[in-house]
């Protein structure tokens, strides 16, 4: 039976590398995925994620008992792509086609696969490529920080009081990013002859 995160954290605190390989394989394609989607350079973002999961290692003592390991990886994971930009000095933007960490059986291979889903959606409705491409587009030219509070609440399932703690910002001001954000996406899509 598989651990609790915060099992898996109690173990890394006991310097047990085998739990933080079982946290890494967990979270690498999600984590992954919004990493590369908030830096926009595939090896920064590799460098991020194993920065992200040695300091989980490294300060795992320090994690609040009681606390979301989740919404803890996620705050470790934006502050050092914020560090990075600003030393970066330049804007994000999103590809759908970047490489995942290898995939096994029926894991997701790109962020494309990871907003697929199972069954089929927009994308085989649209044309495939030319549907990414869209979304690609359309998400890259919303603002940071509304690119970040859909990635983190459509692609990586965080609930607004989650997104809310790793950004660092009150719960309404997800929920009003959150709403602005899907209401331009649905606005340009019915522009673009998508959707209804």
């Amino acid at each position: 039976m598989a651990q609790a995160d915060e099992q898996l954290i109690q173990r890394c605190r006991e310097r047990d590398p085998a739990a933080l390989e079982e946290l890494l394989a967990r979270y690498r394609n999600r984590l992954m995925a919004f990493i590369y989607s908030v830096v926009r350079d595939y090896h920064l973002a590799e460098d991020i994620f194993q920065e992200t999961f040695l300091r989980v290692y490294r300060e795992a003592r320090g994690f609040r008992s009681g606390a979301s390991f989740k919404t803890w990886l996620y705050t470790i994971a934006v502050n050092l792509c914020r560090d990075a930009l600003r030393k970066a000095k330049r804007r994000p933007e999103v590809s759908l086609e970047t490489e995942l960490a290898p995939g096994e059986a029926g894991r997701p291979r790109r962020m494309a696969d990871l907003i697929a889903g199972p069954d089929p959606g927009p994308r085989e409705q649209a044309g495939g490529r030319e549907m990414e491409a869209i979304l690609e587009r359309e998400l890259s030219g919303l603002s940071a920080e509304h690119r970040e509070v859909i990635i983190l609440s459509r692609l990586n399932g965080l609930k607004y009081r989650e997104i809310a703690e790793v950004l660092g910002i009150p719960s309404g001001t997800v929920r009003s990013r959150l709403h602005y954000a899907l209401e331009q996406l649905r606005r340009n899509f019915r522009n673009r002859g998508i959707g209804s």
